[in-house]
């Protein structure tokens, strides 16, 4: 990323069923202030969620499990691997 922020992880999917439908999550930590941000590209203007560490990453969990529950298939995952225990 940038010296202003640090990667964190990020997780991309596509549907099972109309698998041009992608989604990616991604998640950084501003260096800056300490807060954490969530990006999730279907949101309008492409807003992101923003908080302490612990906020955004019960919303990364919420979402990505909310994902697989909607049809969602997993391509890829990279980062922190405490983010990606919401795989289990």
């Amino acid at each position: 990323m940038t010296k202003e922020k640090t990667f964190v992880a990020r997780t991309v999917y596509h549907h099972r069923q109309r698998t041009s439908e992608i989604v990616t999550l991604l998640s950084y930590r501003d260096n800056r202030d300490g807060t954490y941000e969530l990006w999730d590209n279907r949101e309008a203007e492409h807003d992101y969620v923003c908080g302490t560490r612990d906020y955004v990453f019960d919303e990364w969990g919420a979402r990505n499990r909310q994902l697989a529950h909607d049809g969602f298939q997993l391509d890829n995952v990279m980062g922190d691997n405490e983010w990606q225990r919401f795989i289990s």
